[in-house]
């Protein structure tokens, strides 16, 4: 599907994507290194081997084309204002059809120009699986607003520092402070992403009230029977629901 819906139909796509924003070797270098980081804006300058000053600017044109977005990281209570300041936005595609062309189509255009795909397909096996896992992670967002639709889940988005991250950090109606992990591999979920999902807590200050694991591959028997009202977990399976 990927040969035969974008690889063969390179040349006329790519005239599509060249519409959408300025075409240039920066403003490539910094797409496809936000196709495939966690989006923190100082790690994709960093990957696409621009400087601060240059990234930032070439940033400033992708959000005004609308191709991209930002987030800004919800202020952590034990920071002080200036270190909270200094934290880097993550920056994401809208479309993301454009973060696939992006992170295995575009930077091998030489070769699918030819009809060579060897590259890409090299890149897609190996870099697939943390692909996805952005894709996992919208997902269960809603999963969880479904969930929790009787005690409404407001301000659902990310947590990150300079060296945490916690998927998940939502409120819901009722005053409850929800966080999440969510796991896109092919082992199951144990005991320990639990302890480590606590741990991220303690280090950022936040008091939850439920914890919530989501898996690809379900969960140990061990985290299973540790299941009750305050921790929460959903497989794959349970994203059927998001169909209704």
């Amino acid at each position: 599907m990927v040969k035969t819906k974008l690889l063969d139909k390179y040349g006329l796509i790519h005239k599509a994507v060249c519409n959408l924003y300025e075409s240039n070797a920066q403003n490539q270098a910094i797409l496809s290194a936000i196709a495939l980081s966690d989006g923190r804006e100082h790690a994709v300058f960093k990957r696409a081997r621009v400087s601060v000053y240059d990234g930032e600017k070439v940033v400033d044109d992708l959000l005004e084309s609308g191709i991209i977005y930002n987030l800004r990281p919800k202020h952590a209570k034990h920071k002080t204002k200036e270190e909270n300041e200094q934290l880097s936005n993550k920056l994401y595609f809208k479309s993301p059809v454009i973060r696939f062309w992006f992170a295995f189509v575009s930077p091998f255009f030489k070769g699918i120009k030819e009809g060579n795909y060897e590259e890409s397909k090299e890149r897609f096996d190996k870099h697939f699986d943390n692909f996805v896992h952005l894709i996992f992670l919208e997902l269960s967002k809603e999963l969880l607003k479904y969930n929790f639709a009787d005690d409404f889940l407001s301000d659902v988005n990310e947590y990150w520092e300079k060296d945490l991250n916690i998927d998940i950090l939502a409120k819901t109606k009722s005053g409850k402070t929800l966080v999440a992990s969510c796991k896109y591999s092919n082992a199951k979920v144990k005991k320990n992403e639990l302890t480590t999902l606590k741990e991220k807590c303690d280090k950022a200050k936040i008091q939850a009230d439920i914890f919530v694991l989501i898996s690809k591959r379900g969960f140990s028997n061990e985290l299973k029977n540790q299941k009750n009202e305050n921790l929460k977990l959903l497989s794959v399976k349970n994203l059927k629901s998001l169909t209704k």
